[in-house]
């Protein structure tokens, strides 16, 4: 019984991993949007403005993490390019990244820059 009840559980926990594993795949398959600049992006479908804060903390990269969190969200819309359009420090160790998403599907020539 108590074999069952162990086999049972290891069923139960291969489930669980297997999830886990598809929704690992399934948000590593959504790519994330390429930096670029107005001029890259001419040609492009405008989505919508982003924005993306650095949370709460003493966090002395703030912007990074604020950039990563508004490409999540550009991403989330289906975008394949941003464009930042501004900086926002709030006090010393946070802020907010905001841009501009674009869909540029049936353009390959967009070139990507990394802007501070």
């Amino acid at each position: 019984m108590l074999r069952f009840a162990g086999f049972s559980f290891l069923g139960r926990q291969r489930s669980k991993l297997a999830m886990a594993l598809l929704s690992l795949l399934a948000f590593a398959a959504q790519a994330e949007p390429q930096q670029a600049t107005e001029a890259d992006v001419g040609a492009c479908r405008f989505l919508s403005s982003v924005s993306g804060d650095s949370g709460y903390g003493k966090n002395s990269g703030w912007q990074s993490l604020a950039k990563h969190a508004a490409l999540r969200r550009a991403g989330n819309l289906g975008a394949s390019h941003v464009v930042w359009e501004r900086f926002i420090p709030v006090g010393a160790f946070n802020g907010i990244a905001e841009a501009k998403a674009y869909t540029c599907d049936g353009q390959r020539n967009v070139a990507s820059r990394s802007t501070p």
